[in-house]
Formats: structure tokens, C-alpha cells, sequence
């Protein structure tokens, strides 16, 4: 095939054949020469050129004509299907289909836009030859005789599926001459010239070539058709008025005389810039110019008549809807999609779709909806088939119901021995608007889904009652909250209160026992010390300190316990008592019974005892440890107990009553400076002053923990 751009000068000259038609040919966009009165800056759109459908035989590759026009240059291209094609990625690949393929090249320019074509090879088992007939030809008479001898080229036709077996070269149906390429002479003008090729299967093909034979002196006019145009058609009459141009046209050695417009072969107008009618859809428009010495030149124009582009309808499927399904069976609900529009012609149909099932059609259907929540969209479509969709949510509830969320479990964090909680309350069901009221022991104690709380020790049962906007029913739901004490990280011990510790004791079995063991506060000028039979008594003037176990161990079925913690006074009552972990208060009682969670526990027990109201008083503290329902695997340092020694003397401290782990235990003993060896389990230690030494085991597998023991070094 020919390329359609090209310019094409006329002219008729008389000859022994009669008026003959000079043609003279400029391929390629040399010739196209700018538009003129085109307004600069105009975009042009992008056009893309998947070239000709061709034929071609089993085996045979074609190379694909791609291209582009228009939009911002560079392009870049992409063919698909990509099989059979030597690269996707280039304007003209070559492709090898070993059947019949439609390829579609798709054109993306510099600004980003993008444009598509389609071209299909044809794969034949038999295939007719195909003729060409070579590029136009355009010769000048140079010795003035009226005619001109030229060589015509028909070496590009081919047969996909055999030989070309003749070539026959016609002017209408005269013969004028055989072969591939014979030499002709032609008297002026313009002729157009068909290539007849048979193959050996007798089937033939024609193509045909323009032969342009100008006179010496006379130089043909150039042809400019204007450019491509898209005019929409705004009243939808299915035409529009279409002015062409051919104004850009012009006669290097004369004037132009005559403009014709031609569509498909038939002259639709003629002058300069006529206004032609021309039907929705894509028209080419051929220019004919011819000069005041009769050449001629062609032109081509496309004009694309467009519909009005068409605003989609705005689809509105109404406001989310709640219904109550007291039955707990299903609700019947009326869907609504009469706010919806079209603002340039009317709805034709309506949609409604769930999970991409239709479930209605209509403006106002009724449908029946299970328990749950549903996004229901409406899908309207105008008369000229654009869409517009928009979704309402259903929500179908069943019967009130209160949720007060799961057991709680939280530690003490206050002096009263009470513990805040957040409370979680739900409902769910009933219209979604809810009033919500917490009571403990019958009474109310807050507002609202989710208020913050503060509970005594122990199991507390809080009942949650929830109404909503109707006001009735009523509905309830209990949550339980155990308040306790928290337990302490393994390898972890607080920082020491304002006096030392004296380990003489621990119990396993009872935690409630009562072991009778003496603290050993910081020595104070005014404090009397003495020994007796390993226990101490300390006094301040007469008052004897408070005394509780140093080490309880409970081993039980695991979980919480509840323990009776007991703070014994020798020779007095002591006026307050104070137990605390972590430096919260959890308990102001004499022996609290509180409720543990399993692991450690470093626990004071603070003591003050008012001599004279106002003048002076006397506080002595204890710390124990507390172990609940440690996991085995981990590991419980145990540095031994306090140790009474004269000063000069030496006692050896022992780990090894640290269990737990996997046994294979490495020790650290601090301070290192008074002890032989701070790396084994039974150091020999000298100190000079009461020092207190802390144990820090770790096994095999890495887990550790710390104990501490006191070195009294008597005065």
C-alpha cells in the first residue's frame, strides 16, 4: 500500500493517448510544508498507525508498518501480542504468526498520551501474489519532445505462496507493457498505471503507480489541505458543518486556478475554504489544486465528527438505613435510589447489586434482609449507556443486648488496698443509640461503655445494664474483676529501704505461720542493740521493732493465692503500718490478707510508733520475699541467711539453696572486695563494717536472678 501522506501535483497535457494526467508525487513530510493562518501552539492529537492488514504464506514472516502522528514527540511503542514479533518495543518489528493474528499497537507520547491502532496479518495456506507496482514516478520532458521515457519497478511483488509467473503493465485496459521492469515513454501529463501479476496457481493481484510526465519550464502547484480535524456534533443531529482549508496552497511559477474536494471519488466541494456537511464518524478529504498550466497536486485532510461527549447519571441510593429484626428472622426494607439523576437525558434502568449478585431492580424495590450488615450499591444507567453507582449500608439488628466484656484481672495501686479497672462495655442489637450503668454490691458506680473504676481487694462482680433510645427493654451482663498484687520480674530486687535486711528464717507449707524473725534497721546513736541465741532485739528507747517472716514460699496448684501477711510487734502495737511494692501502698492493715499473682514479690513493711504526739516517733522497716506459684523453670537465687560475726572474723555465704532453672547455675557475689572468690557459690567473706552482699544466679540457659544477705559485723 501506498503511503496516504504523501503530495501529489496534477497536470493534464495532450498526447497520442489523448489528455494525459500528469502526476507528480512527493512522498514523506518534506512535503508537507507548515499550515498557513494555523494558530500556533494549536495541540494536535495523537494518532496511532498500525499500517495496512497484509497476507502473507504458512512460514513467511511480514515487517509491521507502525507510526505515529500528532501529540508531543518522542513516541514509544508497544505490540500485543508480543509473540511471533521480533521486538515488541519498536515501531516496525517483524512478525512470524503461525496463525492469523490481530496485533493492536498501542503509542504513549512525551506528554503521556496515548493512542491505539490494529493490524491484522492474515496466515493462508494458499495466498494470492501481491503486486506493487513501485514507489510514483514524476519525470521532466528535459529535451522538449512531448514525451519522456521512463522505467517502472514492479521488483517488489512478491508471492507468499509460489512464483510470480507474469507482469503486465496497463493504461485502462491496454497492455503497454510486460515484465518486471519495462521502460515506457509517456507523453505529458499524468497517467495512472496498473501493475496485473499472476502467480503460478493463476492468481492474480493489481497495484498501481502514478507516472507524472512535466513539462521543462512549467513547475507544479503544491497542495495543503490543512489539518486533521475533530468537530463535535453539538445539537446531535448526527452531522456537523465542517469548514475546510485549503488555503496553505500555493504555485512556485504561476497561480493556482482550481480547488476540488473529494470524498471516497466524488467531488463533495470546491473553492478555497468551503463548508461542507459531513455525518458523524471519520472522513478523508482529498484536495485537488490545479495551476494556470494545468499541473495538478493532491492533498489529504481527515475529519473526525464526534457525538457530544455524554455526562454520566450521578446515582444516589439514599441514606443508610437501621431496623430492628425482633423475630431474628429476616427484615423487610425499601431501598430508595429516587435521588438519583441524569443532567443530560434520562435514567433508563436501576441496579441493585450485593457481593456482586443483583438483588433488585427498580427505583424503590423492597428486599428482605437477613441479620447483619450489608453494603448494597446502585448501579443506574442512562439512555446513553453511561453508569453512575453509589452504595447504602443495611443494617439489620436483632433483639438488645448487653456485653460487660471479659474477666479482668488488675493490681493494687492505691494505699486503700484498691485496684483501678477500665471497664469494656458493648451492646449490641436494639436501635444503636445506648444508655449504659455499671453497679457493684447493688449499687451504681458509673456511667458509660467504658469508665475507669477503682475496686477492693479481691473478686469483685460488676453488672452492666443497658438500655437504649426506646428506653425498654432492659438488658444486663456481669464481668468479674480480681484485684492482687502484681509479681516482680525475676533477677530484679527494689532498692533498699531506710534500713538494712536480716534474713534468719523462711517457710514453705503455711504461708500463714507466723515466724517469729527481727529486722535490722540502721544503727542509730540512740539505739540499744543485743544478742541472744542468733535473734535480735532492737530497741529504741523501750520500742521493739516490727517483725514479720523474711521469706515465704507458696508452691500450689498455681494461679493466685490469697495470703495473710502478719506484722509482729515485740513489746509494743506500733501506732501505723504501712505495706507496700514497688512503692505503692497496697495495704494499711496490721496482717492484710491479699490476693498475689504467681512469681516474686520484694515487699516493705513500713511501721511507726508515735512516742510523744507531735514531738517524736519511730519508724522501722522490714523488707521479705514473697514467692507464688514460681514456674520451675525459673530461677530462684537464695544467697542464705544473715550471718553475726565478731569484727576480725570470717564467715563463708552459700548459694546453694538457689533452685529452679536447669540446675547448672554460675555465680556473681557484690561487693567482690571482701570476699575471697565472688565467682563460686560458697565465698569466704572479711568485711570489716555490716555489708550487705548480693547474689546474682544464672543457669545454663541463661535465666537469673538476685538474692541478698546481711554480714553483721557485731560492735
Amino acid at each position: 500500500m501506498h503511503d496516504a501522506r504523501r503530495c501529489v501535483s496534477v497536470a493534464k497535457r495532450p498526447s497520442s493517448f489523448g489528455y494525459l494526467t500528469l502526476l507528480v508525487v512527493c512522498l514523506g513530510p518534506a512535503c508537507a510544508p507548515p499550515e498557513a493562518g494555523a494558530p500556533a501552539g494549536l495541540p494536535v492529537a495523537l494518532v496511532a498507525d498500525a499500517g495496512a492488514d497484509v497476507t502473507i504464506g504458512l512460514d513467511e514472516s511480514v515487517t509491521l508498518d507502525g507510526g505515529a502522528s500528532g501529540g508531543v514527540a518522542p513516541y514509544s511503542f508497544a505490540w500485543t501480542p508480543a509473540a511471533g514479533l521480533s521486538d515488541a518495543a519498536i515501531a516496525q518489528p517483524v512478525a512470524s504468526p503461525s496463525e492469523t493474528t490481530t496485533y493492536q499497537l498501542s503509542v504513549t507520547d512525551a506528554g503521556g498520551a496515548t493512542a491505539t491502532d490494529d493490524v491484522t496479518v492474515t496466515v493462508a495456506a494458499s495466498v494470492p501474489p501481491i503486486a506493487d507496482a513501485g514507489e510514483d514516478v514524476t519525470a521532466v520532458d528535459e529535451d522538449g519532445d512531448g514525451s519522456e521515457t521512463v522505467t517502472l519497478d514492479g521488483s517488489g511483488s512478491r508471492d507468499p505462496g509460489g512464483t510470480i509467473a507474469s507482469y503486465r503493465w496497463l493504461f485502462g485496459d491496454e497492455e503497454i507493457a510486460v515484465g518486471v521492469s519495462p521502460t515506457v515513454s509517456f507523453g505529458l501529463g499524468t497517467r495512472v498505471i496498473t501493475l496485473e501479476v499472476t502467480d503460478d496457481d493463476g492468481e492474480i493481484d493489481t497495484d498501481e503507480v502514478r507516472v507524472m510526465i512535466n513539462s521543462l519550464t512549467n513547475q507544479s502547484p503544491i497542495a495543503e489541505a490543512g489539518a486533521n480535524q475533530s468537530v463535535v456534533d453539538a445539537d446531535e443531529d448526527g452531522e456537523a458543518q465542517v469548514v475546510l482549508n485549503g488555503s496553505g496552497s500555493n504555485d512556485p511559477d504561476g497561480t493556482i486556478l482550481a480547488y476540488r474536494w473529494f470524498e471516497d471519488g466524488v467531488v463533495i466541494a470546491t473553492g478555497v475554504t468551503p463548508t461542507v456537511v459531513l455525518g458523524v464518524g471519520t472522513h478523508t478529504i482529498r484536495l485537488e489544486v490545479t495551476d494556470d498550466a494545468a499541473a495538478t497536486a493532491t492533498d489529504v485532510v481527515v475529519v473526525t465528527v464526534t457525538p457530544p461527549p455524554n455526562t454520566p447519571p450521578t446515582a444516589d441510593a439514599g441514606d443508610d438505613v437501621r431496623v430492628i429484626d425482633e423475630d431474628e428472622d429476616t427484615e423487610d426494607v425499601t431501598l430508595d435510589g429516587s435521588g438519583s439523576s441524569d443532567p443530560d437525558g434520562t435514567i433508563a434502568t436501576y441496579r441493585w447489586i450485593e457481593n456482586a449478585v443483583e438483588i433488585a431492580t427498580g427505583v424503590t424495590p423492597t428486599v428482605a434482609f437477613a441479620v447483619g450488615t450489608h453494603t448494597v450499591t446502585l448501579e443506574v444507567t442512562d439512555d446513553k449507556g453511561a453508569v453512575g453507582a453509589d452504595t447504602v449500608v443495611i443494617e439489620v439488628t436483632g433483639p438488645l443486648a448487653a456485653h460487660a466484656g471479659a474477666d479482668q484481672a488488675v493490681p493494687i495501686n492505691d494505699p486503700a488496698g484498691t485496684g483501678s479497672v477500665t471497664l469494656d462495655g458493648s451492646a449490641t442489637g436494639g436501635t444503636g443509640v445506648y444508655t449504659f450503668r455499671w453497679f457493684h454490691k447493688g449499687s451504681e458506680v458509673a456511667q458509660g461503655p467504658n469508665p475507669t473504676i477503682d475496686l477492693p481487694m479481691g473478686t469483685n462482680a460488676v453488672e452492666l445494664k443497658v438500655v437504649d433510645d426506646r428506653g425498654a427493654p432492659e438488658e444486663s451482663d456481669t464481668v468479674e474483676v480480681t484485684v492482687w498484687v502484681p509479681s516482680q520480674a525475676a533477677g530484679s530486687l527494689p532498692a533498699r529501704s531506710s534500713c538494712a535486711t536480716l534474713s534468719t528464717g523462711c517457710t514453705t507449707g503455711d504461708p500463714t505461720a507466723k515466724i517469729d524473725v527481727f529486722p535490722l534497721p540502721i544503727i542509730l546513736p540512740t539505739q540499744v542493740v543485743s544478742y541472744k541465741d542468733q535473734e535480735v532485739v532492737i530497741r529504741i528507747n523501750d520500742f521493739v521493732v516490727a517483725t514479720v517472716p523474711d521469706k515465704i514460699v507458696v508452691q500450689g496448684a498455681g494461679g493466685p493465692e490469697l495470703i495473710q501477711l502478719q506484722g509482729v510487734v515485740i513489746n509494743d502495737d506500733g501506732d501505723a503500718f504501712a505495706w507496700s511494692q514497688d512503692g505503692i501502698v497496697f495495704s494499711t492493715q496490721q496482717d492484710p490478707q491479699i490476693v498475689f499473682q504467681p512469681g516474686r514479690h520484694i515487699i516493705d513493711l513500713k511501721v511507726v510508733e508515735i512516742r510523744i504526739p507531735g514531738v517524736s516517733e519511730v519508724t522501722v522497716h522490714k523488707q521479705i520475699t514473697l514467692i507464688v506459684n514460681l514456674d520451675p523453670a525459673e530461677v530462684c537465687a537464695d544467697a542464705g541467711d544473715a550471718v553475726f560475726i565478731d569484727p576480725g572474723n570470717s564467715t563463708t555465704l552459700s548459694g546453694l539453696g538457689t533452685t529452679g532453672g536447669d540446675g547448672n547455675y554460675s555465680y556473681s557475689w557484690t561487693p567482690a572486695a571482701s570476699l575471697d572468690d565472688p565467682d563460686i557459690a560458697e565465698p569466704i567473706a572479711t568485711p570489716s563494717v555490716t555489708t550487705d552482699y548480693e547474689l546474682t544466679v544464672t543457669d545454663g540457659k541463661g535465666k537469673s536472678d538476685v538474692s541478698r544477705v546481711t554480714v553483721v559485723v557485731n560492735p
